[in-house]
């Protein structure tokens, strides 16, 4: 039978105790290796054993007082066999409801544990896994112990160990101080005015900032003032004039050392760094504006023996009729010209090409948005 430890209405039933345990194992669950039967499993046929034994699952306790069989089935299954912790159940005197055996199955694989964060929220369901297997109509296979264990003896013994550690270190520098402290107060005590007693601690302030302004070190100040100034010691020296901070990156050949130099203000884009793109010009066609239209004047003359033209010289609609003189014809009137005609037009089409060349070639900008201000760095 299961029994249930820090559960409500159970042995103790205080979720702030199963927070401190939960916390002092770190988060770990595990079978306990050195109580009864560690919680051994087995299985027979399709059936599967829990030895007597305890078990921590997030700072709560659980102990199998006995043994306990569970039935697994009959289908082809992937089985897991787990404790399951169901914090929305609520437990009796008489009854515990809030932790069980489970057999949690899934036709095409090992199937998922929940596992809800039962210490915060004090609710949901958290699985431990303690085996899991193949299940057949003849009986289990595949059978594998999920189980790990937790030996709380090893656990005291690490913690002890890292306690003691600690307090060594702490015992040495109270030990550091306290003999700071003495050399201090043996300074004091020589001292034989107020002069003296503040160029003791000036000397110690000063040492301590040669520490912690170590060669090297740089400062950062919104006005031009060299930190020897109010330090007092070191050489300092503008460093980093128009250039960006980066930090180091070891895995990048262009950051891996410090002070390493590169990049520029501006950079002129080449051909090769151009996505390539080009400039369509559409298929053009169209027709020239009608022209050309004219007429031929024929000139005047004072004999005309080819009367073949006459007729067509003839202006009868004006009243003029050629006259004939000595035999000849004449024009009364001013020469005649032809009929007006000859207008045409000009098609006129060009085939799709690109324009030409556009651009300067000026470098282009690459700053970023940034605030100045003065950097000086600890040279010696």
């Amino acid at each position: 039978m299961l029994k249930g430890h820090v559960f409500s209405k159970q042995l103790f039933g205080n979720p702030i105790f199963a927070l401190f345990i939960n916390t002092f194992l770190n988060g770990l669950n595990g079978v306990s290796n050195n109580f009864k039967n560690s919680m051994a499993v087995s299985f027979s046929g399709s059936n599967v054993t829990v030895a007597s034994g305890a078990v921590c699952i997030q700072g709560r306790f659980l102990e199998e007082d006995a043994t306990s069989t569970i039935p697994a089935g009959t289908e082809n299954m992937f089985c897991k066999l787990v404790i399951e912790i169901n914090l929305d159940q609520e437990n009796t005197e008489g009854s515990f409801l809030q932790g069980a055996y489970k057999i949690i199955k899934s036709s095409s694989d090992y199937p998922k544990l929940t596992q809800d964060n039962i210490v915060k929220n004090d609710a949901g369901v958290y699985q431990y896994e303690l085996a899991r297997f193949k299940n057949t109509p003849s009986g289990i296979t595949n059978f594998q112990d999920m189980r790990n264990f937790l030996d709380y003896k090893s656990i005291y013994t690490e913690i002890s160990e890292e306690y003691h550690e600690v307090l060594a270190e702490l015992q040495q520098e109270l030990t550091d101080v306290q003999e700071n402290l003495d050399e201090m107060v043996e300074d004091i005590v020589l001292v034989q005015n107020k002069d003296q007693l503040e160029t003791i601690i000036k000397n110690v302030i000063l040492e301590d900032n040669k520490k912690k302004y170590y060669v090297g070190k740089i400062i950062l100040d919104t006005k031009n003032v060299n930190p020897r100034t109010y330090l007092g010691f070191g050489t300092w020296v503008l460093w980093g004039q128009g250039r960006v901070p980066v930090g180091v990156n070891t895995s990048d050949s262009s950051f891996n050392t410090a002070e390493k130099k590169g990049g520029s203000k501006t950079h002129a884009i080449t051909s090769s760094e151009m996505p390539a793109h080009n400039h369509s010009i559409p298929k053009l066609s169209g027709t020239a504006a009608s022209a050309g239209g004219h007429r031929h004047r024929l000139q005047r003359s004072s004999e005309q023996t080819d009367f073949s033209l006459m007729g067509q010289f003839t202006n009868r609609a004006k009243g003029h009729e050629p006259i004939q003189q000595a035999g000849n014809y004449i024009w009364d009137t001013l020469s005649p010209s032809t009929t007006y005609a000859g207008t045409h037009t000009h098609s006129v089409s060009t085939n799709a090409s690109n324009t030409g060349n556009k651009g300067s070639g000026t470098a282009m900008s690459l700053l970023q948005p940034y605030i100045t201000c003065y950097m000086w760095k600890r040279t010696s």
